[in-house]
């Protein structure tokens, strides 16, 4: 039995922290786009779509997505069952996701590397905190 509610604990830890990553993904992705003229110009080439319904729509995808991958990494963690190898693995797939996305970018700007903290943070410390 004490498998099972470990596997529940990390699964649902895996979710939560793909929640948090998700709401702060949002919350960056917002504060990114009103802070930025192409962004309001091509917002406002739209018609009059308030920020506030671009936000519902990043709302829904981002929690999809980051709990998704919640869930997946969740899952990993059962079979690492090491939080400090969990978390040094999380780290480094989200410095090759940085990496990757200063290549194909050209560059990276203040909405990516706060997004990566946040993530390494929630996957590679608190997910094993919370599955614990």
């Amino acid at each position: 039995m004490s498998a099972e509610v470990d596997a529940a604990r990390a699964l649902f830890s895996g979710f939560v922290s793909g929640a948090v990553v998700a709401f702060a993904t949002v919350a960056i992705a917002l504060w990114a786009m009103s802070r930025s003229a192409r962004w309001r110009t091509r917002i406002a080439s739209l018609g009059r779509l308030p920020l506030p319904l671009v936000g519902v729509v990043l709302v829904n995808v981002a929690v999809l997505g980051w709990t998704l991958l919640g869930l997946l990494l969740g899952a990993a963690y059962i079979e690492v069952a090491d939080p400090l190898r969990f978390g040094l693995i999380v780290h480094g797939l989200v410095l090759i996701a940085v990496i990757a996305a200063a290549f194909v970018l050209r560059g990276l700007n203040g909405a990516i590397w706060a997004t990566a903290i946040v993530a390494a943070f929630a996957f590679g410390v608190l997910l094993p905190a919370l599955a614990g």
